[in-house]
């Protein structure tokens, strides 16, 4: 016995196989895209190592030929130049650099060293006397860099109020005292807190 499909049920799944053979197609096509987008990503990739590779070469080539111009302007081998590396706080970087690079500037003109800033690196390159007078100097500005506290009025009041007990101190005792009233901030409010109840 053999059971025939009617004409409109035979048109159904010739529609059904058509669309399933459509669909593995494009299937194929996007796994052949997929594809096609893997190795354009690889070869991107080995690109940007590429890139950062000739990057890192060319820095060593300005730092080399930075260093060639420093020994002929102090008259000295190439040989004879140090490089030393100096750590410093990143929002202490801005101190060393000075407004426009002026204070960098200024360093490097009066120790003929070169002075390099990256991620909380200062990197000296010059003869071993003037990078040690450029780090004596680097270590003045940061230093003299304070961080600031900043008081309610009536800390403030408190505080200035008693300047007048320091005033007959000799400089020796008012660093015991500065220490002892001052060793942090918190320690100061709590005093005045205690001393304004």
């Amino acid at each position: 016995m053999s059971h025939s499909l009617s004409l409109t049920d035979e048109k159904f799944i010739l529609r059904k196989i058509d669309r399933i053979n459509h669909m593995k197609r494009k299937v194929e096509e996007n796994n052949e895209c997929k594809q096609k987008i893997k190795e354009k990503k690889a070869q991107i990739e080995a690109l940007r190592l590429d890139t950062r590779n000739l990057s890192v070469q060319l820095n060593e080539i300005h730092a080399a030929f930075d260093k060639v111009n420093l020994a002929k302007r102090l008259g000295c081998s190439i040989y004879d130049l140090k490089s030393v590396t100096i750590d410093c706080h990143c929002h202490k970087i801005g101190e060393v650099i000075g407004k426009g690079g002026r204070t960098i500037q200024k360093l490097e003109s009066e120790t003929g060293c070169i002075i390099d800033v990256m991620n909380g690196k200062i990197r000296l390159t010059g003869l071993i006397s003037a990078i040690e007078r450029c780090s004596v100097l680097i270590e003045r500005i940061l230093l003299d860099t304070e961080d600031s506290i900043l008081l309610c009025r009536s800390m403030h009041g408190y505080l200035i109020g008693n300047v007048s007990n320091f005033l007959f101190v000799s400089s020796e005792e008012c660093q015991h005292i500065f220490n002892f009233y001052f060793s942090t901030a918190n320690e100061s409010v709590q005093r005045y807190a205690k001393q304004a109840s």
